[in-house]
């Protein structure tokens, strides 16, 4: 695994984890725990794990080595053109 996108994702995952882990921690803990907490640690931090691992895995299917060239989609000759017309 040496794409560096795929890198980014392992640690965006990581740190998910890590986050969710922490606010599961302080909602736990905490005497008066704030709403806040609960949303970073059930629905945020979760997405952010889930955004991670797919960047994973898509990220070896994308082919960032070889781009596509335009330059013969751009370009119209109308030799090749046909008319459409009743050409006999």
């Amino acid at each position: 695994m040496r794409n560096p996108i795929s890198l980014a994702g392992v640690a965006l995952s990581i740190v998910a984890l890590a986050n969710i882990f922490l606010f599961f921690l302080i909602d736990q803990i905490a005497t008066k725990p704030g709403p806040y907490i609960g949303i970073l640690a059930y629905m945020v931090s979760p997405a952010f794990l889930v955004l991670g691992l797919l960047i994973i895995t898509a990220a070896p299917q994308a082919n960032f080595q070889h781009p596509v060239d335009i330059g013969d989609l751009t370009q119209v000759n109308c030799a090749d053109c046909h008319t459409g017309g009743n050409s006999p």
